[in-house]
């Protein structure tokens, strides 16, 4: 997963992803 690679130093870009897939799942 190169979200949770992201998370350390992008917390706020990987947000924005996780909610950008969410939206996408409605």
């Amino acid at each position: 997963m190169a979200d949770l690679m992201d998370l350390k130093g992008r917390p706020y870009n990987v947000a924005l992803q996780i909610a950008a897939n969410i939206i996408q799942n409605l």
